[in-house]
């Protein structure tokens, strides 16, 4: 199978997400203006990854926290 145009990772993302803060240990939902998405890659011998992280600032603490969202192999 060959994917022959990438769809709209926004559209992929939940408009609410979860966070659970490792500092205080809190745990909170974003909405969709509240948080912003990063990527990050890693990339093997024989294989790529695309991870796709939502991250916001802890409401109780104003630490960063981040969840994953989705991955992508290539």
């Amino acid at each position: 199978m060959k994917i022959i145009k990438d769809g709209d990772e926004s559209k992929r993302v939940e408009k609410v997400v979860e966070f659970v803060c490792e500092n205080c240990g809190c745990s909170f939902l974003a909405g969709e203006n509240e948080y912003s998405l990063k990527k990050r890659y890693l990339n093997g011998k024989t294989f790529s990854f695309e991870h796709t992280i939502a991250t916001t600032l802890c409401p109780n603490c104003t630490k960063l926290c981040e969840v994953f969202v989705f991955s992508k192999c290539y």
